[in-house]
């Protein structure tokens, strides 16, 4: 008997979901919350294009939630536990429910619903107040006069004897990173009140993605020779991206050079949690992963 869509499909959640659950089972917490949220992610993106009737998109989109609720906590996203692995793992006879073969659709546990419905109901609440004060939000990504995104400027004329400093930004990691929106990096040069102290310019979005990184191997010219850059003075690197619930684009992260850092080579530098710290003092990991933005910088004394 040919598999359907809707087989397919399952036999793929079957397998992330066991995947996930042996990462809980093992004790590797951050690896399972990864694999529960990007589970999440996969349901919910096929649910309005699968041939389903409504009661088995509401079962599959309450099973959604719960591996939220259970990515939540392991996160530490301030989440009181609801679901415990074994839960978790009930999930499973829901999933296998939705073969062609099987006589109907399990419903989820009725005690794993009460926390789904909360959560739901807050998510519900919360798209309430988005849509009240869309209207007037601002982005937080500074846009040209004609409401696009500012682009990169050409290399600076200067005096012979100036430094010009040229950063290739090479990729950065993130472990969702298949999933942002319109991602695109500013840079910029900024001394210890936040002020900045040349031209903001924001790259194009990536050229290429996978599930860990954003490829941009995009060249920006910074527009103050290093000479001019008094001490304190920081090359910034901001991380934004489209945020559709909001209407929005939002600060992703940030990264940093101090001018001292500045040298002709290949680098990597660590991702903080925004939101940015003009004093560049109070800093938190985005994340404890191995993942960094690369660079690469070159040097050019003008002749």
């Amino acid at each position: 008997m040919e598999q359907t869509e809707t087989d397919q499909l399952t036999e793929k959640w079957l397998h992330g979901l066991k995947k996930a659950t042996d990462f809980d089972s093992w004790g590797q917490l951050v690896e399972a919350g990864d694999e529960y949220a990007r589970l999440m992610r996969q349901i919910r993106s096929k649910l309005s294009i699968l041939k389903l009737d409504d009661e088995k998109k509401m079962v599959l989109s309450k099973v959604a939630s719960c591996l939220e609720i259970r990515a939540n906590f392991l996160k530490s996203e301030n989440e009181l536990e609801e679901f415990l692995l074994e839960d978790i793992k009930r999930l499973s006879k829901v999933l296998e429910s939705f073969r062609s073969s099987s006589p109907g659709v399990q419903l989820l546990p009725k005690e794993m619903s009460a926390p789904v419905d909360r959560l739901r109901k807050q998510q519900a609440s919360e798209t309430v107040q988005v849509k009240e004060f869309e209207a007037n939000e601002e982005t937080d990504l500074p846009l040209s006069s004609q409401g696009k995104l500012s682009s990169l400027l050409p290399k600076l004329n200067v005096e012979p004897g100036l430094t010009l400093v040229t950063v290739n930004i090479v990729k950065i990691g993130l472990k969702d990173a298949a999933d942002h929106i319109d991602p695109v990096i500013t840079v910029s040069c900024k001394d210890l009140n936040g002020v900045e102290l040349c031209a903001k310019q924001t790259t194009p979005t990536p050229t290429s993605r996978d599930d860990t990184y954003l490829t941009y191997d995009v060249n920006v010219e910074l527009q103050m020779p290093l000479e001019k850059m008094s001490k304190g003075t920081g090359v910034v690197f901001e991380l934004y991206h489209y945020k559709p619930k909001r209407r929005a684009t939002s600060l992703k992260c940030y990264a940093f050079m101090e001018i001292d850092e500045l040298k002709s080579g290949p680098c990597v530098i660590e991702l903080y949690n925004k939101p940015y710290d003009n004093k560049r003092k109070k800093l938190t990991l985005l994340t404890k992963k191995p993942l960094y933005l690369h660079l690469n910088l070159s040097l050019e004394k003008q002749h």
